[in-house]
């Protein structure tokens, strides 16, 4: 997701609504999809289909619609609805402005996924750095992991609880109607019987629409806020539904789970234990990677051996691709080079020399690759800029500009004395009204004096 631009409060829908916003907001979702039949007829008749959606917008008439539904199973079996292109469209569009910056601006720094610079690699960074601290405060390596998880988290997420999310979150009330429209047209698959009994109504939230990811990240807000708020608990690290807690005992472990707990049946949701009380030492599993600390302060981030395994299987399936001529040489590095980028934060460096043999003994030549080991350290030290260092920064660039418009002022009187001067050496007399007051606006430029 990119980052946007803060809009003021009342004039998001007036911005998104702006031909030129649908315009720009057609060629992000273009991005990556340009082959597709939809979205090569935006590309030839772009502004005549944005007039159209603005139309349907303002007239109410606009209705979101869904393609046709499918999975994927990586990194497990997930049944995704994606949105038609234009409603695509005019999502990102919401998201891009001000939608995305209402449902962010409160999450704490740790809570990862669907925000920019916020993948995968930076919670692997902030878990590290979060280890490493624990060490140099406590001087040890004895410390309780839990991880807890959302049991299916997107499809049992009732929608009144997600469009009070909206309500609450949500800056402009023209947007409202628009977000929650798009959660009023997912289906859920129970029967009406089993609907009518449950006391939250009609529940799932569709994977593929980047509205529907926002708010279902924000709707985890408070209880982010309550765990970072138990001195008892170390650190708290949150991933959409995965969420891990560090502390020093087993008690306060025991009292941040049941918090959890309540604070979901309050929203007809699940807690799930995926793994129970680990300790830090042994290592705990968090983003199908295994976080040891050790005595000495360093941390280790192993991935699961499966991944490796996997990657066999897809070298051999692409060398009966390449002999029987379906594909290149080049594609079959590319798509290496970037398994080998993602393993490359980690530590398994016997394991990527295992993989690099065994590619050179597939294909008969060595990988080429020109990705670089990345370095945790340098980037999990890094702490995020708190609120004292920002107002910090604010007020010298408050005297930064101070300075300027004083010297501004001082360049403008002796551009002033110098008009006046050549005025009385030609013998024109200068009107009081024509010099420029201490607080009127004033030019730069010199004047019109020769």
């Amino acid at each position: 997701m990119e980052r946007c631009f803060t809009v003021i409060m009342g004039e998001q829908f007036d911005k998104a609504i702006s031909l030129n916003e649908l315009c720009k907001a057609s060629k992000r979702t273009a991005k990556g999809v340009g082959h597709k039949q939809a979205v090569m007829l935006w590309k030839i008749e772009r502004l005549e289909r944005c007039e159209k959606l603005k139309y349907s917008i303002t007239s109410g008439r606009h209705r979101t619609g869904h393609g046709v539904p499918f999975k994927i199973y990586e990194p497990k079996e997930r049944l995704i609805l994606p949105p038609l292109y234009c409603d695509r469209v005019w999502q990102n569009d919401m998201c891009y402005n001000g939608v995305y910056d209402d449902m962010t601006t409160s999450l704490i720094y740790d809570s990862g996924a669907c925000q920019k610079e916020k993948g995968t690699e930076f919670a692997i960074l902030r878990m590290t750095a979060a280890l490493e601290k624990y060490c140099r405060k406590y001087g040890d390596n004895n410390g309780i992991a839990k991880h807890l998880d959302i049991k299916s988290y997107f499809p049992s997420t009732p929608n009144s609880v997600a469009i009070d999310v909206i309500e609450r979150y949500c800056k402009d009330e023209k947007i409202v109607p628009f977000l929650v429209d798009v959660f009023n047209s997912f289906i859920d698959s129970r029967d009406p019987d089993t609907i009518a009994a449950d006391p939250f109504g009609k529940r799932g939230t569709g994977l593929g629409s980047p509205v529907s990811q926002l708010i279902q990240l924000a709707i985890l807000d408070d209880l982010d806020h309550k765990l970072t708020g138990d001195k008892d608990l170390f650190t708290v690290h949150r991933t959409m539904d995965d969420i891990v807690i560090i502390a020093r005992d087993k008690d306060a472990v025991r009292r941040a789970e049941e918090t959890v707990k309540s604070y979901l049946a309050e929203r007809g949701l699940i807690c799930t234990d995926k793994g129970g009380n680990n300790k830090l030492s042994k290592g705990f599993y968090f983003l199908k990677k295994k976080f040891i600390l050790t005595k000495t302060g360093k941390v280790l981030v192993i991935p699961m051996r499966q991944k490796f395994e996997k990657e066999r299987r897809v070298l051999r399936k692409q060398k009966r691709d390449l002999d029987a001529g379906l594909t290149d040489m080049d594609t079959i590095m590319n798509k290496y080079e970037c398994f080998i980028s993602t393993m490359l934060i980690c530590d398994c460096t016997k394991q990527i020399k295992k993989m690099d043999s065994f590619f050179a003994s597939l294909f008969g030549t060595k990988p080429i690759y020109k990705c670089k080991r990345k370095s945790r350290r340098k980037n999990a030290m890094t702490e995020h800029i708190n609120k004292n260092r920002r107002l910090r920064e604010l007020e010298a660039e408050n005297e930064r500009l101070k300075a300027e418009n004083t010297e501004m002022r001082q360049r403008i009187e002796m551009i002033n004395g110098d008009n006046a001067f050549m005025a009385m050496c030609l013998g024109v007399d200068l009107e009081q009204d024509d010099l420029p007051e201490d607080d009127a606006p004033f030019d730069v430029s010199g004047g019109d004096a020769e």
